[in-house]
């Protein structure tokens, strides 16, 4: 071999493994952004899915209080309904004391036998 083929055939292990240690060292970064970029895609997941989280309880207790709002305003209705019906049970005694007592309504005592 000559002096030149003997110099390359030297410098052509070296090439290689800087050639490889290059490429190693591009994959290597190519994978730490890959990295970074999917734990910052997982903190977004992440805070996503805590947010959802906030909203479902939200909506849960703002059902809950529906519900317990909707059982007062059915017992303020049968209220309603009772004090109505004594409003009308009042009126129809004040209508008889004022009419002289009668049941019949005519003004004359009631026939006896």
């Amino acid at each position: 071999m000559s002096g030149s083929a003997l110099c390359a055939a030297e410098h052509k292990p070296s090439t290689i493994l800087h050639e490889t240690t290059a490429a190693k060292l591009h994959e290597k970064s190519m994978l730490l952004a890959k990295l970074n970029d999917v734990q910052r895609e997982n903190h977004i997941l992440k805070r996503a899915v805590q947010i959802q989280n906030a909203k479902l309880n939200e909506k849960s207790a703002a059902e809950a209080e529906l519900g317990q709002m909707s059982a007062v305003m059915a017992q303020y209705r049968e209220q309603i309904r009772t004090l109505e019906l004594s409003n009308y049970s009042l009126t129809m005694h004040l209508q008889q004391a004022t009419a002289g007592g009668t049941l019949e309504g005519s003004g004359r005592p009631p026939d006896v036998y």
